[in-house]
């Protein structure tokens, strides 16, 4: 919801409806990592300095990459189904992915193991 409301105030101030999403998409990818590192993956070790700063750079690549997706998605969907649909659909793909590529990447244990030792 913060992207689309983030996408209806930037179109009211005339940005183009794709940058306004993709403002919005990567707003509210900040969002995220903050409730997702304090309730999805709460039970993460909880790292301090450089360490964080990798898993934050690798959690933003991972919503940066996610937001080429997010983009094509509603770029393709909105105009046949109307900017609501299209944000839906667009946030469920990248959702999908940015879960994914954070639950066995960024979050790992692994990759803490690996970015902690840095």
């Amino acid at each position: 919801m913060v992207q689309f409301v983030i996408l209806k105030l930037l179109e009211h101030v005339n940005i183009n409806r794709s940058v306004a999403d993709a403002a919005g998409f990567i707003l509210s990818s900040q969002l995220n990592y903050i409730l997702s590192s304090n309730l999805t993956w709460r039970d993460a070790r909880r790292l301090k300095g450089k360490a964080q700063f990798y898993r934050w750079a690798g959690f933003l690549g991972a919503a940066i990459a996610a937001s080429g997706v997010n983009a094509l998605a509603f770029t393709v969907i909105a105009p046949l189904a109307g900017d609501l649909i299209g944000v839906l659909c667009a946030g469920a793909v990248s959702t999908s992915l940015t879960f994914v590529v954070n639950n066995f990447v960024v979050f790992h244990h692994r990759f803490e193991r690996v970015i902690a030792s840095d």
